[in-house]
């Protein structure tokens, strides 16, 4: 009877964990070329000045660089809605929230592209819902 319980309670763990890994796979982003370049764009009018020219800091202020190994491992396990959310909450530093959501979903294209992301057939989008089913930049 012990060895049944104990078979049951393994068989239980086991799905449970794999409930746990599908749940967590998460669709690689989508974005277009056009949008990475208007992503470029609004990135050198709104966000050079702080993150410099090489979304690397630059300007060597104290901001984050954009690009590199520290960027992709910070937000390779997130969602895309967290990159999206942080972005749109916070930035511009000096004017929060203040472009519209397709801006804020160009300037996440452009960092997706400047991170090695590849371009396909589909712009990314600014819904939340959907951006929370793809994974950040790996």
């Amino acid at each position: 009877m012990l060895k049944a319980i104990s078979a049951v309670l393994l068989v239980a763990a086991a799905s449970t964990a794999c409930v746990s890994v599908q749940a967590q796979t998460l669709a690689s982003p989508v974005y277009t070329t056009e949008q990475a370049k208007r992503g470029e764009a609004a990135y050198m009018q709104n966000c050079s000045g702080c993150h410099g020219d090489q979304l690397d800091n630059g300007e060597g202020d104290g901001a984050a660089p954009l690009v590199g190994p520290a960027f992709i491992q910070g937000w390779s396990a997130k969602s895309l809605d967290e990159l999206f959310n942080f972005t749109s909450t916070n930035m511009p530093i000096n004017a929060p929230g203040s472009l519209a959501p397709q801006t804020y979903a160009d300037l996440v294209a452009f960092l997706l592209s400047r991170n090695g992301v590849s371009p396909g057939a589909q712009e990314l989008p600014f819904d939340t819902v959907k951006l929370k089913e793809m994974s950040g930049p790996r």
